[in-house]
Protein backbone atom coordinates (compact mmCIF):
# COMPACT_ATOMS: atom_id res chain seq x y z
CA UNK A 1 0.00 0.00 0.00
CA UNK A 2 2.49 2.19 0.97
CA UNK A 3 4.65 1.82 -2.34
CA UNK A 4 1.96 2.23 -4.44
CA UNK A 5 1.30 5.36 -2.43
CA UNK A 6 4.62 6.54 -2.99
CA UNK A 7 5.16 5.61 -6.78
CA UNK A 8 1.73 7.61 -7.26
CA UNK A 9 3.73 10.43 -5.60
CA UNK A 10 6.91 9.90 -7.86
CA UNK A 11 4.90 9.55 -11.07
CA UNK A 12 2.44 13.48 -10.15
CA UNK A 13 5.56 14.67 -9.21
CA UNK A 14 7.74 14.14 -12.37
CA UNK A 15 4.20 15.45 -13.81
CA UNK A 16 4.06 18.84 -11.95
CA UNK A 17 7.70 19.09 -13.06
CA UNK A 18 7.35 18.25 -16.75
CA UNK A 19 4.44 20.78 -16.75
CA UNK A 20 6.38 23.57 -14.34
CA UNK A 21 9.49 23.20 -17.43
CA UNK A 22 7.03 23.84 -20.26
CA UNK A 23 5.55 26.56 -18.69
CA UNK A 24 9.22 28.51 -17.79
CA UNK A 25 10.05 27.29 -21.35
CA UNK A 26 7.22 29.42 -22.76
CA UNK A 27 7.85 32.33 -20.81
CA UNK A 28 11.70 32.29 -21.86
CA UNK A 29 10.77 32.16 -25.37
CA UNK A 30 8.23 34.78 -25.27
CA UNK A 31 10.96 36.99 -23.11
CA UNK A 32 13.25 36.15 -26.16
CA UNK A 33 11.44 37.35 -28.47
CA UNK A 34 10.20 40.64 -27.53
CA UNK A 35 13.78 41.41 -26.61
CA UNK A 36 14.52 40.57 -30.05
CA UNK A 37 11.91 43.05 -31.01
CA UNK A 38 13.14 45.91 -28.88
CA UNK A 39 16.13 45.39 -30.03
CA UNK A 40 15.22 45.52 -33.55
CA UNK A 41 13.46 48.87 -33.17
CA UNK A 42 16.10 50.72 -31.97
CA UNK A 43 18.55 49.51 -34.33
CA UNK A 44 16.18 50.76 -37.00
CA UNK A 45 15.19 53.74 -35.61
CA UNK A 46 18.09 55.17 -34.30
CA UNK A 47 20.42 56.58 -37.36
CA UNK A 48 23.55 55.66 -37.98
CA UNK A 49 26.75 57.28 -35.62
CA UNK A 50 28.73 57.99 -38.67
CA UNK A 51 28.72 57.53 -42.41
CA UNK A 52 31.14 58.11 -44.69
CA UNK A 53 30.22 59.36 -48.10
CA UNK A 54 31.83 58.16 -51.34
CA UNK A 55 34.88 60.23 -52.53
CA UNK A 56 34.27 62.72 -55.47
CA UNK A 57 36.90 60.86 -57.52
CA UNK A 58 37.37 56.98 -57.05
CA UNK A 59 41.19 57.73 -57.28
CA UNK A 60 41.66 54.01 -55.53
CA UNK A 61 39.53 52.68 -58.66
CA UNK A 62 41.79 54.41 -61.11
CA UNK A 63 44.68 52.78 -62.46
CA UNK A 64 48.06 53.19 -63.02
CA UNK A 65 47.45 53.47 -66.99
CA UNK A 66 44.53 55.91 -66.17
CA UNK A 67 46.60 58.20 -63.83
CA UNK A 68 49.35 57.94 -66.06
CA UNK A 69 47.47 59.18 -69.30
CA UNK A 70 45.89 61.45 -67.07
CA UNK A 71 48.65 63.07 -66.03
CA UNK A 72 50.53 63.33 -69.72
CA UNK A 73 47.52 64.52 -71.14
CA UNK A 74 47.86 67.71 -68.52
CA UNK A 75 51.56 67.69 -69.03
CA UNK A 76 50.81 68.51 -72.94
CA UNK A 77 48.11 70.72 -72.47
CA UNK A 78 50.77 72.79 -70.25
CA UNK A 79 53.28 72.84 -73.14
CA UNK A 80 50.11 75.32 -75.27
CA UNK A 81 52.36 78.76 -75.48
CA UNK A 82 49.05 80.79 -73.95
CA UNK A 83 46.69 78.46 -72.24
CA UNK A 84 43.04 80.15 -72.05
CA UNK A 85 40.09 80.02 -69.32
CA UNK A 86 39.14 76.31 -71.08
CA UNK A 87 42.45 75.26 -71.60
CA UNK A 88 43.22 75.55 -67.14
CA UNK A 89 40.00 74.23 -66.50
CA UNK A 90 40.83 70.95 -68.82
CA UNK A 91 44.49 70.76 -66.58
CA UNK A 92 42.77 71.32 -63.54
CA UNK A 93 40.43 68.24 -65.09
CA UNK A 94 42.87 65.77 -65.81
CA UNK A 95 45.55 66.58 -62.64
CA UNK A 96 41.98 66.18 -60.63
CA UNK A 97 41.55 62.48 -62.14
CA UNK A 98 45.38 61.70 -61.50
CA UNK A 99 44.61 62.55 -58.04
CA UNK A 100 47.29 65.43 -57.80
CA UNK A 101 44.91 67.90 -55.89
CA UNK A 102 47.38 70.87 -55.61
CA UNK A 103 48.12 70.91 -59.27
CA UNK A 104 44.45 70.91 -60.04
CA UNK A 105 43.97 73.63 -57.38
CA UNK A 106 46.45 75.62 -59.35
CA UNK A 107 45.35 75.40 -62.86
CA UNK A 108 41.97 75.86 -61.68
CA UNK A 109 42.70 78.94 -59.79
CA UNK A 110 44.85 80.35 -62.88
CA UNK A 111 41.49 80.06 -65.00
CA UNK A 112 39.69 82.00 -62.30
CA UNK A 113 42.02 84.47 -63.01
CA UNK A 114 40.81 84.51 -65.95
CA UNK A 115 37.14 84.96 -65.89
CA UNK A 116 36.65 85.73 -61.96
CA UNK A 117 32.66 85.21 -62.29
CA UNK A 118 32.44 81.87 -63.46
CA UNK A 119 30.18 79.72 -61.19
CA UNK A 120 31.73 76.48 -63.34
CA UNK A 121 35.20 76.94 -61.59
CA UNK A 122 34.41 78.03 -58.05
CA UNK A 123 32.22 74.82 -57.99
CA UNK A 124 35.02 72.79 -59.36
CA UNK A 125 37.33 73.71 -56.63
CA UNK A 126 34.84 73.64 -54.31
CA UNK A 127 35.09 69.82 -54.83
CA UNK A 128 38.63 69.86 -54.90
CA UNK A 129 39.03 71.23 -51.08
CA UNK A 130 36.27 68.71 -50.18
CA UNK A 131 38.28 65.93 -51.43
CA UNK A 132 41.38 67.22 -49.72
CA UNK A 133 39.10 67.63 -46.33
CA UNK A 134 39.52 71.52 -46.61
CA UNK A 135 35.49 71.81 -45.81
CA UNK A 136 35.67 75.39 -44.73
CA UNK A 137 37.34 76.27 -48.20
CA UNK A 138 34.82 74.02 -50.19
CA UNK A 139 31.51 75.66 -48.25
CA UNK A 140 33.32 79.05 -49.41
CA UNK A 141 33.66 77.97 -52.83
CA UNK A 142 30.12 76.45 -52.87
CA UNK A 143 28.91 79.44 -51.82
CA UNK A 144 30.42 81.74 -54.16
CA UNK A 145 29.40 79.31 -56.96
CA UNK A 146 25.47 79.77 -56.17
CA UNK A 147 25.98 83.48 -55.44
CA UNK A 148 26.80 83.44 -58.89
CA UNK A 149 24.25 81.49 -60.57
CA UNK A 150 21.73 79.54 -58.87
CA UNK A 151 21.82 75.65 -59.34
CA UNK A 152 19.96 73.07 -57.36
CA UNK A 153 22.71 70.51 -57.81
CA UNK A 154 25.42 72.79 -56.43
CA UNK A 155 22.91 73.48 -53.73
CA UNK A 156 22.52 69.59 -52.97
CA UNK A 157 26.66 69.37 -52.88
CA UNK A 158 26.99 72.13 -50.46
CA UNK A 159 23.72 70.61 -48.07
CA UNK A 160 25.74 67.37 -48.19
CA UNK A 161 28.63 69.09 -47.52
CA UNK A 162 27.00 70.34 -43.52
CA UNK A 163 24.97 66.77 -43.25
CA UNK A 164 27.80 64.30 -44.18
CA UNK A 165 30.97 66.25 -43.53
CA UNK A 166 30.09 68.81 -41.21
CA UNK A 167 27.83 67.52 -39.24
CA UNK A 168 25.80 70.18 -39.45
CA UNK A 169 22.49 67.98 -40.30
CA UNK A 170 19.93 70.74 -39.41
CA UNK A 171 21.91 73.95 -41.14
CA UNK A 172 21.63 71.10 -44.05
CA UNK A 173 17.85 70.96 -43.38
CA UNK A 174 17.14 74.60 -43.34
CA UNK A 175 19.64 75.83 -46.38
CA UNK A 176 17.17 72.99 -48.64
CA UNK A 177 13.71 74.44 -46.58
CA UNK A 178 14.58 78.11 -46.91
CA UNK A 179 15.14 77.54 -50.73
CA UNK A 180 11.85 75.16 -51.64
CA UNK A 181 9.50 77.85 -51.36
CA UNK A 182 11.74 79.28 -54.56
CA UNK A 183 13.19 76.56 -55.96
CA UNK A 184 10.85 73.75 -55.95
CA UNK A 185 13.08 70.76 -57.11
CA UNK A 186 12.07 67.53 -56.87
CA UNK A 187 15.25 66.65 -56.13
CA UNK A 188 15.39 69.11 -53.14
CA UNK A 189 12.22 67.60 -51.74
CA UNK A 190 13.55 64.07 -51.66
CA UNK A 191 16.62 64.71 -50.74
CA UNK A 192 14.45 66.47 -47.41
CA UNK A 193 12.84 62.86 -47.05
CA UNK A 194 16.31 61.16 -47.04
CA UNK A 195 17.62 63.66 -44.36
CA UNK A 196 14.51 63.12 -42.10
CA UNK A 197 14.74 59.67 -42.41
CA UNK A 198 18.54 59.33 -41.59
CA UNK A 199 17.81 61.77 -38.12
CA UNK A 200 14.78 59.19 -37.08
CA UNK A 201 12.07 61.94 -38.32
CA UNK A 202 9.83 59.46 -40.20
CA UNK A 203 6.63 61.84 -40.38
CA UNK A 204 8.73 64.54 -42.22
CA UNK A 205 10.64 61.95 -44.20
CA UNK A 206 7.16 60.79 -45.50
CA UNK A 207 6.20 63.64 -46.05
CA UNK A 208 7.90 65.11 -48.41
CA UNK A 209 8.22 61.87 -50.14
CA UNK A 210 4.57 62.45 -50.69
CA UNK A 211 5.15 65.72 -52.11
CA UNK A 212 7.68 64.40 -54.39
CA UNK A 213 5.15 61.82 -55.46
CA UNK A 214 2.61 64.34 -56.19
CA UNK A 215 5.36 65.75 -58.65
CA UNK A 216 5.95 62.78 -60.32
CA UNK A 217 3.94 59.91 -59.58
CA UNK A 218 6.38 57.39 -61.27
CA UNK A 219 8.98 57.94 -59.57
CA UNK A 220 9.49 54.34 -58.39
CA UNK A 221 12.98 55.00 -55.78
CA UNK A 222 10.32 57.70 -54.40
CA UNK A 223 7.77 55.05 -53.61
CA UNK A 224 10.12 52.60 -52.53
CA UNK A 225 11.80 54.93 -50.14
CA UNK A 226 7.89 55.50 -48.42
CA UNK A 227 6.95 51.85 -48.76
CA UNK A 228 10.16 51.11 -46.25
CA UNK A 229 8.16 54.38 -43.86
CA UNK A 230 5.16 52.13 -43.90
CA UNK A 231 5.66 50.31 -40.58
CA UNK A 232 6.66 53.49 -38.88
Amino acid sequence: MNIIFFKKLIYLGIGIGTVTILVLLVVLHKQNERLKYLSNRTRISSPPAKITPKPLVKLDNATPYLIRKAKEKAKNLEQMSSPDYATYIKIGEEYYKAGDLKKAIKNYKKALELNPNSSEIYEKLAEVYEEKGKIDKAEKFYINSLILTFNSKILLKLSDLYFFRSNKKYKAIRLLEDNLEKHPSINLIIRLGDYYKFIGDFEKAKHFYQLALKKDSTNTIVKFKLKSLQKY
